[in-house]
């Protein structure tokens, strides 16, 4: 869209520079009268004109990049945070680097956190205190113990001979 958005900004920046001037005679006329006195402006250049015009184009990220650039923007020091699946969309690597973060975030920046989450990576970080809500009543476990990492657990046992060949 950007793009497309560049192609016409393109076409309109020489009309509007070197064109016949706008005459402002009403509200109707107000969006392209300001697109002419900017394209005029001396400190305005082409490519200026065209970023404010159809915008810049950014860098592409898959979901789980997006959600990690969020997190480190977005956390402060001393907080507490209350986060339900933060790992969604996350690769296992992605994962990883929020583990990362967040364990840091804990030790030197004075945040606590109250994490939702079925993820091994999560549930394994330094330190959590680790309340199973699906037993009855709930009760604190390690996250070995949990069902959900004994299904990941037992899924991986059952195909490590294709882990082994690569070695």
């Amino acid at each position: 869209e950007i793009s497309e958005k560049k192609d016409i900004a393109r076409d309109e920046y020489g009309a509007l520079k070197y064109g016949k001037s706008i005459r402002f005679s009403g509200m109707d006329d107000y969006e392209q009268f300001k697109m002419q006195v900017m394209s005029r402006r001396k400190s305005v250049s082409r490519r200026k004109f065209i970023e404010k015009t159809a915008g810049k184009e950014t860098e592409l990220f898959s979901n789980g990049e997006t959600a990690l650039k969020y997190f480190k923007t977005k956390l402060k020091n001393d907080k507490l945070y209350c986060l339900d699946e933060p790992e969604n969309s996350m690769s296992a690597k992605m994962q990883l680097k929020l583990v990362k973060m967040l364990e840091e975030l804990t030790r030197y920046c004075g945040c606590q956190l109250i994490i939702a989450t079925h993820s091994p990576f999560l549930l394994a970080m330094d330190n959590a205190k680790i309340y199973d809500l699906d037993s009855n009543p709930v009760e604190v476990k390690d996250w070995w113990e949990l069902e959900n990492t004994k299904i990941y657990y037992e899924f991986f046992k059952k195909h490590s001979n294709l882990f082994e060949n690569d070695i």
